[in-house]
């Protein structure tokens, strides 16, 4: 018997690697295929500022571009990517809304068909809509293994706000404080709205956070309305109206602006469209044509 080299005693031979072979149609081309003739992203004229976009106007560029898209909305392409994630999000949110409405008592809409909550606020000009106003009790008591006889007497009404996500943010998202400032001020603003009307007597809400991966992967995550991220809310709201009623836009350097865009121009063009302009602030259509 041969005497074998200690150092190579413990070495797993190596495997040769097979030869991937070519596929007859690649991934890049149906990657093509679907991009082929990309349609325009539509846009409406906004008549109010949207409670989940509020928290993304905090840079200047992202600012400018709302001030824009108000007088005149820009259109972009709305590739394969951006329509998937889209479309996504909006069927796991209608599913999720029919499913958890069939539930006894679990929702406060009493419409056949779930609907989601709108609020609107005057002073601020900003509107939404609330994913779920659920009791809490009701949600303890038909999701245990084991389901106790009694339902519960009291009602523990709750904000829920529904996000959906690619496995690396779900997974670093365990706590709210990870959240982004743009959905934290988006279920600040719902949770607010709701304790003014009396509907929730809490400022604890939730986060219902759902895994674009995995159907069984999602997770309730506890929120605490935020007095902070409220204020700096209004203040971006007041700022942007200001904006409008003076027909201004922001200067800076850091911001890209829209070439050849005039307020003046882009008035005109709505008003010869017959658009509704916002009714905030007791304005009327006489104001959005001096």
């Amino acid at each position: 018997m041969g005497k074998i080299e200690s150092s190579k005693w413990f070495q797993v031979p190596k495997q040769k690697k097979a030869k991937v072979k070519r596929a007859e149609i690649p991934a890049s081309y149906l990657q093509r295929l679907l991009n082929y003739k990309n349609v325009e992203d539509t846009r409406r004229y906004a008549r109010s500022l949207h409670c989940g976009a509020i928290g993304s106007l905090d840079s200047e560029q992202a600012f400018y571009d709302a001030l824009v898209n108000f007088w005149a909305p820009q259109y972009s392409e709305l590739s394969y990517e951006k329509e998937f994630y889209i479309n996504v999000g909006t069927m796991l949110g209608e599913m999720f809304a029919e499913r958890l409405h069939r539930v006894p008592g679990l929702t406060t809409c009493i419409s056949k068909d779930y609907k989601e909550e709108r609020i609107q606020n005057d002073e601020f000009g900003y509107a939404g809509y609330i994913d779920f106003i659920m009791d809490a009790n009701t949600v303890k008591h038909f999701g245990k293994k084991t389901r106790p006889e009694n339902l519960p007497e009291a009602n523990d009404l709750r904000v829920f706000e529904m996000k959906t996500t690619g496995e690396r943010n779900y997974n670093k998202w365990v706590d709210s404080s990870e959240l982004s400032f743009k959905y934290r001020c988006q279920l600040s603003l719902y949770i607010q709205n709701q304790l003014e009307k009396g509907v929730v007597e809490t400022p604890n809400g939730f986060f219902i956070l759902q895994s674009r991966n995995d159907p069984k992967t999602h997770r309730v995550m506890p929120y605490t309305m935020e007095s902070k991220v409220i204020s700096k809310a209004q203040e971006v709201c007041s700022k942007f109206w200001d904006h409008v009623v003076n027909r201004t836009l922001p200067s800076g350097s850091d911001i890209k602006t829209v070439e050849g865009f005039c307020i003046s121009k882009a008035i005109d063009n709505c008003n010869e469209k017959g658009r509704e302009w916002p009714k905030y602030f007791g304005w009327t259509k006489k104001d959005f044509m001096k």
